[in-house]
């Protein structure tokens, strides 16, 4: 059942699942952009690629958003001589969340970043 959690910085989630009901095992295809190094997530991508993933979700939220669309990018920019990557399709939207006490809007990000052969 879902219930309010917390975040990596302190923020209270409306709603979300918690941290006990995340799977350990990294999902293939999602990639959530947080606080490691950029070219970490450009690996990952790489790797879904290269397992025959053809379609691979960034999501981010808040400040990580710049990040996240720098990860696009930059897969995009490494891999345009061993296929076609599409970054095109983005989504912005907005949740509500609470720290200590105070309610605020975070923006989300949602890029999908497609492969297909040159």
């Amino acid at each position: 059942m879902a219930e309010d959690s917390k975040t990596s910085d302190g923020m209270v989630n409306k709603g979300s699942t918690t941290n006990k009901e995340k799977p350990s095992v990294r999902e293939k295809g999602v990639i959530y952009i947080g606080e490691k190094p950029l070219l970490s997530y450009v690996s990952s991508i790489v790797m879904d690629f290269i397992d025959g993933i053809n379609e691979v979700r960034i999501l981010s939220r808040g400040r990580w958003n710049a990040r996240a669309l720098d990860v696009a990018e930059v897969v995009k920019d490494q891999m345009k001589d061993r296929f076609k990557v599409d970054t095109s399709d983005m989504k912005v939207s907005s949740v509500d969340m609470e720290k200590d006490g105070k309610k605020m809007r975070r923006t989300e990000l949602e890029i999908i970043v497609k492969k297909s052969d040159k």
